[in-house]
């Protein structure tokens, strides 16, 4: 808004001081314009015109204060019924505000209203008022999904996105560590930091063992205590989508051990760790 937003606080008298008197104050230490009778008028003034000429129109909202005392007093109900005429003719907000446990006028039933104890006395009221006029809604921001649910780096046919994400983090960290078999001391706090939890993990190692992905090495798979290795079969498919020339990398391992080259599975990890990618 341009200018600042311009209330009208509709009351009966008995309820100025405690309640339309606070909130006008409230109101306007906000940035609100709040219009209250006892500040606009003056000795001489004319009732008729201040209020229905310059209090309610050209406002922005009619703060209506409902009480038992109020809703019986003929002035705030003329006040609420050319409020209500405006609120359908122009965007014009109504809002009730219940003092107490009175009856809310037919008229207003269909709105929203505020409640003056549950919603914090003036300054809570003022401060949803405040949200109201400027579109504001307590609702949380939209976050982020979890990592694991962003788009994964391959898809697999039969595996959910977190299935996928517990077989990439397997096979990466096989690759990092340079282990056939992991134990849950390495993954589980690579999962963790994916958002996956340790008995998601546990539902996705079995779901990934039932497809022939993992092989399950400890079936206990108590906290932390879970081991599993890759299918060699897998393993070699999956460097295939990391771009891996496996084909070339099989015919090295197999040249080593035909040559007798390496002596030992530690040998042979050595000459073909640092094999380059194909790609």
């Amino acid at each position: 808004m341009s200018s600042p937003p311009r209330a009208f606080v509709s009351h009966a008298g008995e309820d100025k001081a405690a309640y339309a008197e606070p909130l006008a104050s409230a109101l306007r230490s906000q940035g609100v314009d709040a219009w209250l009778d006892k500040w606009e008028m003056l000795p001489g003034d004319s009732l008729i015109q201040k209020i229905f000429s310059e209090g309610i129109h050209g406002t922005d909202a009619v703060i209506v204060l409902l009480s038992a005392t109020s809703v019986s007093k003929p002035w705030v109900q003329k006040e609420l019924n050319v409020a209500a005429v405006n609120n359908i003719q122009k965007a014009l907000r109504l809002i009730p505000v219940r003092l107490d446990a009175c009856q809310v006028p037919e008229v207003l039933r269909d709105l929203l209203w505020l409640d003056w104890t549950k919603d914090g006395g003036a300054d809570g009221v003022a401060k949803r008022i405040l949200e109201a006029l400027h579109g504001q809604t307590s609702k949380p921001p939209l976050g982020s999904p979890p990592p694991h649910l962003s788009a994964p780096r391959f898809t697999i046919p039969g595996l959910n996105a977190r299935d996928v994400k517990v077989l990439q983090i397997v096979f990466e960290a096989s690759l990092d560590n340079g282990l056939q078999f992991l134990q849950g001391d390495v993954i589980v706090p690579i999962a963790e930091q994916e958002g996956i939890t340790f008995e998601q993990m546990k539902e996705s190692i079995t779901m990934l063992e039932s497809q022939g992905f993992l092989i399950d090495e400890d079936r206990t798979i108590a906290q932390q205590h879970v081991i599993v290795s890759l299918d060699a079969g897998q393993a070699l498919k999956l460097g295939q989508s990391y771009g891996y020339d496996c084909e070339a990398l099989l015919r090295r391992v197999t040249a080593l051990v035909c040559n007798e080259q390496c002596h030992s599975l530690f040998a042979l990890y050595e000459s073909v760790s640092t094999f380059p990618k194909g790609l």
